[in-house]
């Protein structure tokens, strides 16, 4: 398949994503990624279907990675910027780790 078709394949993923089939969403990416590695586009949309099955550290490092191709990349810096806010929100509301009981005599 030609690269030209990247653009296709990613729109097959972001249907996949509306239609909350996210496992076939981030195939789809993936094979745009295959025929264009490192396009921001693909990786940003490779990235939210991954947030969205809770893979939240792989898709942080596929924002990273799609920043460092193209810094200005708004849905990228966009969502990585998202998932930095949940990560945190997600750790103040966590309770602390308790220390476990003395034992018992």
């Amino acid at each position: 398949m030609k690269p030209c078709w990247a653009s296709t394949l990613d729109a097959l993923g972001h249907a996949c994503r509306r239609l909350k089939c996210y496992h076939e969403a981030e195939y789809w990416h993936e094979r745009a990624l295959a025929l264009r590695p490192a396009r921001a586009e693909s990786l940003a949309g490779l990235a939210l279907a991954l947030a969205l099955q809770g893979h939240v550290a792989r898709a942080g490092d596929v924002l990273h990675a799609a920043l460092a191709r193209e810094p200005a990349h708004g849905v990228a810096a966009g969502l990585l910027e998202r998932l930095k806010r949940s990560r945190s929100s997600r750790s103040r509301r966590s309770p602390s780790p308790r220390s476990p009981p003395p034992p018992r005599n």
